[in-house]
């Protein structure tokens, strides 16, 4: 197996909202991403229904984009996660095509994550974990998750989980490779919380305000925090600005591709993906960063897993950027 991915698995249900007043009750700040009860979803959703588009349902979830876009491109993967006993289950499993499910668990209610884009393709989100927030250790299969190149964990709403993978980073080898998002969710429980996977991880990718939080510093002094954590490679995933990558012995910048931008949802996990499928392939990290942004690029042109990257077009990448 190439990668095995652990992670949240949400339906993400997708609506336009042309320059969105989020109401008062709703403690969220635009462009931002916030977890709430199952009992909060249908008043949340009643006003997205009122004054919103509906555009698009997809399957979503950090490590389960990556998971999905890395299979896309020919790569061999599997998924441990949980899923509800209802439709939007069988969908989740429906569109992770490619991905190996057979030790995705199924019980109560699917996760969701409804997502509110504005006039530019800027995305908030709302997620609801549902099934996602009852996933333990018993629930791994470790062995499958031992006979991996990389182990890709993203984040959880509940502590259950993130004990669950703490404990898998200290269970498998050191043959296999951990690669870390750890998004909103896991950052806001802070450094401590999340400092076993770091110390463990070959490779971490987050974005600047993330960086910030869990460090105090959006630089290359946050950076540094995490490489003397024990990190090997930290990728400052910067959006509009493109991405940083940072090891021990120094850092570069490449920057983003200027195009249409449709909806952004997911980028930062194709651009993983594209990072990691290029060091499967065995190319330096500044090449790996081309590539990634690139296949992000493409990505954004559609609404979420619409245009993600094929194995073609990511052959295609591949001759353009080495021969770039």
């Amino acid at each position: 197996m190439d990668l095995v991915g652990l992670g949240a698995l949400n339906v993400d249900i997708i609506y336009e909202i042309k320059r969105p007043q989020l109401p008062s009750e709703i403690k969220l700040e635009k462009g931002g991403e916030v977890f709430a009860s199952a009992e909060e979803f249908e008043a949340i959703q009643g006003w997205i229904n009122r004054v919103g588009r509906f555009v698009w349902q997809s399957g979503g979830g950090q490590a389960a984009n990556t998971s999905y876009a890395l299979a896309l491109m020919g790569f061999k993967v599997g998924f441990m996660g949980v899923v509800g006993e209802d439709k939007f289950g069988d969908f989740i499993l429906e569109t992770l095509d490619g991905v190996d499910t057979s030790r995705i668990k199924r019980r109560g209610r699917t996760g969701i994550c409804l997502v509110i884009l504005d006039e530019k393709g800027e995305r908030t989100l709302m997620v609801f974990p549902n099934a996602n927030d009852t996933l333990s250790f018993e629930d791994l299969d470790v062995e499958y998750a031992s006979n991996t190149r990389f182990l890709y964990l993203s984040s959880f709403a509940g502590k259950l989980p993130l004990k669950a993978q703490i404990k898998l980073v200290n269970t498998v080898p050191d043959s296999v490779k951990v690669a870390f998002d750890p998004g909103a969710l896991h950052v806001g429980k802070g450094m401590k919380s999340i400092l076993p996977i770091i110390s463990r991880s070959q490779l971490i990718f987050l974005n600047e305000e993330e960086l910030r939080v869990l460090t105090g510093r959006s630089d290359g002094k946050g950076a540094k925090r995490l490489l003397s954590s024990g990190a090997e490679i930290v990728v400052l995933k910067r959006g509009a600005k493109g991405s940083t990558v940072y090891t021990e012995e120094g850092f570069f910048h490449v920057p983003a591709e200027r195009v249409e931008v449709v909806d952004a949802t997911g980028a930062g996990d194709v651009y993983a993906a594209g990072f990691i499928a290029s060091l499967l392939k065995g190319f330096d990290l500044k090449l790996a960063a081309r590539i990634a942004t690139r296949l992000a690029a493409i990505s954004i042109q559609g609404y979420g897993r619409e245009k993600y990257p094929t194995k073609d077009e990511f052959d295609e990448v591949l001759e353009e950027v080495k021969v770039g």
